[in-house]
């Protein structure tokens, strides 16, 4: 028995093809992210609510438009990446921008755009769909973190303590610089080194009896003075040591010592 044959009628092509318009539409729509269609002359195809909002425009005065005339002051940058698009067939992923907008003038935004191709059936490069996302307030928190740790580190550089972190198996991960400027090392040479690398045996214990003490889950600071020969005269510090929870909740040590010889000094003096 011969199997019936059955063909698309154009009613079928065209249902098909509307509802995989409707669904463009719905993702134009819907995407919390701008979105944006251009073609070879770089003038927009079609734009969504989003990205008219973030280029401060209705979608009406964009489409049909050329990126210099809606994006005059971002053109110059951006459109490498589209012809690079067209030419190639290749996409351009996440690429940050910082720029102006009519959205808010004189103030500047930052992006993330990808570009990728729209390829015909016979796999010409039509159009190049671009995706935007504004992260401004990312990128403005990215730099005010960041300020935030140059200032620490310049606060924990310039005191005159020493001031240092160790992990829970007792290697230094951290040492301010004037501890290590103290002991002749950069912080690459000290991060993984431990007491008994910079300590003769008896100061080292002492050293490592606190360290115990907090790993062993001491909830106060413990505090002890500690003395070492340096070039023949004897140094003393108070050392502090407390626990600190990691980001990812691991127990590691932090320590502050300060030079107190002047005050031993002192206090020998009045015995």
């Amino acid at each position: 028995m011969s199997k019936a044959k059955t063909t698309e009628t154009p009613q079928s092509n065209d249902a098909v093809a509307r509802r995989r318009y409707e669904e463009l539409e719905s993702i134009y729509r819907s995407a919390p992210i701008g979105l944006g269609l251009v073609d070879r002359d770089l003038r927009y195809l079609r734009v969504n609510d989003r990205l008219a909002e973030f280029i401060g425009r209705p979608r009406q005065e964009i489409i049909g438009r050329t990126l210099h005339e809606i994006l005059p002051d971002i053109t110059p940058t951006i459109e490498p990446l589209f012809r690079r698009v067209f030419e190639t067939g290749e996409p351009v992923l996440e690429i940050e921008y910082t720029g102006r907008t009519e959205a808010r003038p004189g103030v500047e935004r930052h992006w993330l755009v990808s570009y990728s191709p729209v390829v015909s059936p016979e796999g010409e490069v039509v159009a190049v769909s671009a995706t935007v996302q504004d992260v401004s307030e990312r990128t403005q928190a990215l730099r005010d973190l960041r300020h935030s740790e140059e200032r620490l580190r310049a606060f924990m550089d310039h005191s005159p303590s020493f001031i240092y972190m160790k992990d829970a198996e007792r290697r230094h991960l951290y040492g301010n610089r004037t501890l290590l400027d103290a002991f002749g090392v950069e912080a690459e040479a000290w991060t993984g080194t431990r007491t008994d690398d910079f300590f003769p045996p008896d100061v080292t214990e002492r050293v490592e009896a606190g360290d115990r003490k907090v790993l062993e889950g001491a909830t106060e600071a413990y505090v002890s003075d500690l003395t070492r020969k340096i070039d023949g005269d004897e140094r003393w510090w108070h050392d502090v040591k407390f626990p600190i929870r990691d980001a990812g909740g691991e127990l590691i040590i932090g320590g502050i010592a300060t030079e107190i010889t002047h005050l031993k000094a002192a206090e020998s003096g009045l015995r």
